[in-house]
């Protein structure tokens, strides 16, 4: 993801600026979000179908060599996969999605970065805080899906079963607050974002919601 999620046109190109401002950077929207405007409005479902049932047509998960994501990754989390209809090649990776329970899936084409949002997905739990129990010596929180994934995958392979969780909208830290008190029985918490503005000042606001030093 490029930044933020923007609410006119769903894509994720927003970037913030001190003042309050923010503006899409996306070439057919280029919306511009007047002081405090951007962050209050509801998360907007791109491409929501009719349906609002939790339950899509994915096919079960299988290990994405392009990714190098292992099938038993995609177990763990709940992520499915779907097949084009012309190509027969997987095209799209789904992801569950929770707000206590599961509420919704968010979809996310491998080849255009486009997301589609089936069910309920406003206001979603950190991905994968469904797996999570309270307390522990460490969680790890990453900025995406794939890279959740791949962290969790990552220290699974090295024989460390640390928690690992995504914020779920790009660098949107709402769900932190969210989640803030089972976040807080860990002893340390890991911030593995991205290393530009967008994720340098996410980072920056999630250390300030968590107790200083943890």
């Amino acid at each position: 993801m490029n930044g933020l999620l923007c609410t006119k046109c769903g894509k994720h190109n927003v970037s913030t600026y001190e003042d309050g401002t923010a503006f899409c950077f996306t070439a057919d929207c280029n919306t511009f979000y007047k002081k405090g405007a951007y962050g209050n409005e509801e998360e907007p479902a791109p491409r929501i179908k009719t349906s609002t049932s939790t339950s899509t047509a994915f096919a079960p998960p299988v290990d994405i060599p392009q990714r190098g994501l292992k099938k038993s990754t995609l177990e763990y989390f709940g992520v499915g996969v779907i097949y084009g209809e012309s190509s027969g090649e997987i095209e799209e990776l789904s992801y569950p999605v929770y707000r206590g329970d599961l509420v919704g899936r968010k979809r996310k084409n491998l080849n255009t970065k486009e997301y589609f949002a089936e069910g309920s997905t406003k206001n979603p739990d950190l991905f994968g805080m469904h797996k999570v129990q309270e307390g522990g010596r460490l969680l790890i929180i990453t900025e995406g899906e794939d890279d959740c994934m791949a962290a969790y995958q990552m220290l699974q392979e090295q024989g460390k079963a640390y928690n690992v969780v995504s914020l779920p909208n790009g660098a949107n830290t709402r769900a932190i607050r969210s989640s803030l008190d089972k976040l807080e029985t860990f002893e340390s918490i890991i911030l593995n974002f991205d290393g530009d503005e967008v994720g340098k000042k996410a980072a920056l606001e999630v250390a300030e919601i968590l107790t200083p030093g943890k």
